[in-house]
This record gives structure tokens, C-alpha cells and sequence, in this order.
């Protein structure tokens, strides 16, 4: 990418002001139903973060068709993001050829598909008369297209786009992407700071809380009751359940570890920060939260014992520090203002631990039946159309069909086939909340390894050169590839794109991946020439 003057400046401080939005808001998951532009987003758009990279796509093929960027390496992105359009676009078709529960389709609700009434109206007085259920098959198919499309699009598509400005200075974008998660992340802190409140029964924050929650999320949009207007006995800042918090800090949390272990001496505002931080995440009581939190210091601690110098334990050691001390603050939020107004039983750190972390191995535990059902029901699915799946469009009536008596026993399960007997196939989505899972039920094994490519490619390019590297770009590097695999994990809880944080940081890695492939291709041809001369 070649920039000429004050314009070509001009323009590119207006692509980092993209870019910086884009990041900046990753935290609004979930904008309310009003601000969202359902036409062409393919279910996106509920997500902030979207808007900015639509437009950051949109600049992206101007300056391409100006002549302003050379894809250099860029075809061997384009024909993965081709291939793999073209695949998801094979399964969904096959799909609707291979499904076999139209007649439930057909006998469902009429308002499966909201705007369909609007089009027979327009047809009819067209003179056009055509059959609810042809045309409602019609749209099926219309839907599978697009959505093999702008879901492709939307996700590697514009990771690629992202990739494409990173890339030119990786040095440069890791410090912006550094600012702008801690600029988040003080956005979501001055929030918690009223729900703490709301949490300990003050009502002024309460009053505080119903008035900005609506302009922040829907309320009660799904099963009659989520996102709930507040959240009870729970933090999720400014996230649609607290659950999500894990999804932002897996991606976030490394960027700020990095400003502790980058910085050249301890910054107490630093600590503080971090400190706080990790606090709210512990007042979450989610499982994914605190799970993924003790994930990624575990790679944390990894790293930190593979490069080895005494400065840097030092400073893994206050992130420890902070760990703990974020731990019992919590224990003594909940205990001192959360459960003596519930006359509960004092929570401990052997408690906390047990219900945050050792439930996940329970089938009994809290969500844990419902959730285990849908993912043995989507396996299911998965398993009896292993090559190619069953596609995404159609994929409710599959898992209702291979929920077994002890899922249906469930009286969430039970609820949501309910509620699918009543609103139709179209109308109520049924995925494994995994994002693999998932993958498996709509494209098979062969679409599941096509999408986790790039992560273990990614994954193993990161791995390589930080073995290599050294010094302040070694520990960049390792921060990098913490906030890859963790975003990349945080996929098991719904999706990689509940925010938009795994196709950021993919972009990303593969701008770091870019720059020292460059670098060792520099190198070999200067010894080559050497070896010449």
C-alpha cells in the first residue's frame, strides 16, 4: 500500500479511526434490535463492531480499485475464503435437497419468516398469485445462498480485510490494539462500578441501570426473558449475559498482562487497573469467565518458564499477586453484601472454585444438562451426515429429532422445544452454543477442519518465531498467540462470533506472521546474494 501527501496521510489516519472502532466496540455484543441492520448483515449487525468493519470493507475494495494496495500473498487468503464459500454453500444446498421434515416445516407457524406476508401482499397486488409454501421454500433457498456468502464474508472476509492494513506495521497496531482494549476496558470498569452498586441493593443504581441497559442491549428479546433488564446475583458489566465477559477477556486480558510485563518499571495505576479488572471478572460467577481467566495464566505461566529470565518472573509473580487478591476481594464482596441479604452459606475459595470451575464436569450442575444435551444432540447430527452435514439454515428440526428422552426430561430442553413447536423451524435456532459442535452438525468433519485451518496454521507460524525471537518481541509474540488460542476456545461457549474478537485477533496474528515472513525471506536472499558475490 502506497501512500502520496497529506491526503493519502489524511486517509489513513481515517482508516485507523476504523480500525480503532472496531476494536473499541467489541464490548457492545449485542446493540438494541432498533440500531440493527438486518438486511444485509446476515445476523451481524447486533454487533457494534460490525458497522465499522462493513465500512472498513467498503474503503478497502475503493483503494483497490484505485491501484492502492498490491495483494502480494493474498491469493492464497482469497482462494481459502473461495473454497470455503463454496463449501458451505454445497452443504447448505444439499441440505435442503436432503431434508426431510418438510412437512413440519410447512405445517408450522405462518409467521416462521416475518417478512414473507409483506412480499405475498406486494406480489398479490402485482397480480402475481403464488403459493405461501412454494414461495416460503423459495425463500429458504435465497437465505442459504446468502447466507454461504456474507457468512464467509463477515468472518474471514473481513479478518482478511482487517489483515490487510495491519499488516504493514504490526509494531505499531499491537500498541494501538493495547490502547484501545484499555480504553474498553475502563469503559466496562466505570460501568461495573454502578452495578457493584445495583449488586449490593442500592437503589439509585438500580434506577441507573434500567435507564442505560436498554440503550446498550435488547431486553427480553429470546425465550421471553433474555437479556434480562438486570442481571441478578451476577456482574456482566456491559456484556448480554456474564458468561461473555470470559469471551472479551480471553482476547483482551493478554494486552493488558503486556503493559505489566512490557512496561520498563511497575506502574501502580497499571496494577490497580489490572487489578480491578480481574475483580469484576471473579464477580461474574461464570463458569466461562473464570475458567478461561485461570486458561490463559496458565499459557501465561507457560511462556513465561519457557523464556526464562528472572525480571520477567517477577513480574508473572504480581500478576499472581493480583489474581489473588482480585479472588478474595470478590469472596468478601459476595459474602459481606450478596449473601447475607440471601442468608446463604458463606462462599469460600474451595466453594467458589468448585461451583465456577469443578461444576463443568457435571451433567447435573446449573446449565450444564441443557447445555450437555444440545451438544450430544448436535454430535448426533453430525455423526449421521458426517462428509458434508446438514447445513445451517435447517438445522433446528435435526437436534429436536436427537434430543432422547432423558435430554427432553430437562425442563430447559423442554422449554426450548416448546417454544420451537411454537414458532416454527425458521424462527428458533438450535446450534450446540459450540462452535465447533456446531460446525461439525452443519458442515461435517471436512467443513470442521476447513474452518479450524487457519487457527492451528496461525497457531503453529506464532509458536515457531517466538521459539526464535527474543527480547520485547518474543514476549509481544507470546501475548499474541495467548489472545488467539484463548479467543479461539472462548468459540465453545456459542460461537467465535458472539463478539467479534476472534476475527480481530486472527487478522492480526497472521500481520505478525506476515512480518516475519518477510523478514526471513530478506534474510535468505541477502545471503544469497552474498554466497553470489
Amino acid at each position: 500500500m502506497v501512500f502520496v501527501g497529506n491526503m493519502d496521510c489524511d486517509r489513513n489516519i481515517r482508516i485507523n479511526w476504523l480500525i480503532k472502532g472496531a476494536i473499541f466496540c467489541l464490548i457492545f455484543d449485542n446493540i438494541p434490535t432498533p440500531l440493527q441492520f438486518g438486511t444485509l448483515s446476515s445476523g451481524f449487525s447486533h454487533m457494534l463492531s460490525w458497522y465499522f468493519l462493513f465500512i472498513l470493507m467498503l474503503v478497502w475494495i475503493c483503494q483497490r480499485f484505485k491501484g492502492h494496495f498490491v495483494i502480494e500473498e493474498g491469493d492464497y487468503f482469497i482462494k481459502y475464503i473461495f473454497c470455503l464459500m463454496i463449501f458451505t454453500f454445497l452443504s447448505n444446498i444439499l441440505g435442503l435437497f436432503n431434508y426431510p421434515y418438510y412437512n413440519e416445516l410447512l405445517s408450522g407457524s405462518e409467521n416462521q419468516i416475518e417478512k414473507l406476508p409483506v412480499v405475498l401482499k406486494i406480489l398479490n397486488n402485482l397480480g402475481l398469485s403464488i403459493d405461501e409454501k412454494y414461495l416460503t421454500i423459495v425463500w429458504i433457498g435465497v437465505r442459504s445462498v446468502k447466507g454461504s456468502i456474507l457468512g464467509t464474508l463477515y468472518t474471514f472476509g473481513f479478518s482478511f480485510i482487517l489483515y490487510q492494513f495491519l499488516k504493514k506495521d504490526w509494531d505499531y497496531y499491537f500498541d494501538l490494539i493495547t490502547n484501545v482494549v484499555t480504553a474498553s476496558v475502563i469503559c466496562l470498569c466505570i460501568y461495573s462500578i454502578v452495578e457493584l452498586f445495583f449488586l449490593s441493593g442500592f437503589d439509585f443504581a438500580k434506577n441507573i441501570l434500567s435507564s442505560i441497559n436498554p440503550m446498550i442491549h435488547p431486553i427480553a428479546v429470546d425465550h421471553g426473558w433474555w437479556p434480562p433488564l438486570l442481571w441478578e446475583g451476577q456482574l456482566r458489566s456491559m456484556f448480554s449475559e456474564p458468561s461473555r465477559m470470559g469471551n472479551y477477556l480471553a482476547f483482551a486480558m493478554p494486552f493488558l498482562w503486556g503493559k505489566l510485563l512490557l512496561s520498563q518499571k511497575k506502574s501502580i495505576g497499571v496494577i490497580i487497573f489490572i487489578t480491578f479488572y480481574t475483580f469484576m471478572i471473579f464477580m461474574t460467577k461464570a463458569r466461562t469467565a473464570v475458567t478461561m481467566y485461570w486458561g490463559i495464566l496458565t499459557l501465561l505461566f507457560l511462556g513465561v518458564m519457557y523464556i526464562h529470565k528472572k525480571d520477567l518472573f517477577k513480574r508473572f509473580f504480581v500478576i499472581c499477586e493480583i489474581t489473588v487478591l482480585s479472588l478474595l476481594l470478590s469472596l468478601g464482596f459476595i459474602n459481606m453484601t450478596m449473601q447475607n441479604s440471601n442468608k446463604s452459606k458463606e462462599m469460600t475459595i474451595a466453594s467458589y472454585m468448585q461451583d465456577n470451575v469443578g461444576s463443568l464436569g457435571s451433567a447435573t450442575k446449573r446449565s450444564n444438562g441443557a447445555r450437555y444435551a444440545l451438544i450430544r444432540a448436535n454430535i448426533r447430527t453430525g455423526v449421521e451426515h458426517p462428509i458434508l452435514g446438514v447445513g445451517e439454515v435447517l438445522n433446528s428440526a435435526y437436534t429436536v429429532h436427537n434430543f432422547n428422552e432423558v435430554d427432553l426430561a430437562n425442563t430447559e430442553v423442554h422449554m426450548w422445544v416448546s417454544n420451537y413447536n411454537k414458532m416454527g423451524v425458521l424462527r428458533y435456532g438450535f446450534d450446540a452454543m459450540n462452535e465447533y459442535v456446531s460446525r461439525f452438525a452443519f458442515y461435517g468433519i471436512f467443513g470442521l477442519i476447513i474452518f479450524i485451518f487457519p487457527i492451528f496454521y496461525a497457531l503453529m507460524s506464532l509458536f515457531k518465531y517466538f521459539k526464535y525471537s527474543e527480547g520485547i518481541e518474543q514476549l509481544k509474540i507470546m501475548i499474541v498467540g495467548i489472545s488467539l488460542l484463548g479467543s479461539a476456545v472462548a468459540g465453545c461457549n456459542g460461537s467465535v462470533s458472539l463478539l467479534y474478537a476472534y476475527w480481530v485477533i486472527l487478522a492480526f496474528s497472521y500481520a505478525v506472521i506476515y512480518s516475519f515472513n518477510n523478514k526471513a525471506i530478506k534474510k535468505h536472499e541477502s545471503a544469497k546474494i552474498r554466497n553470489l558475490s
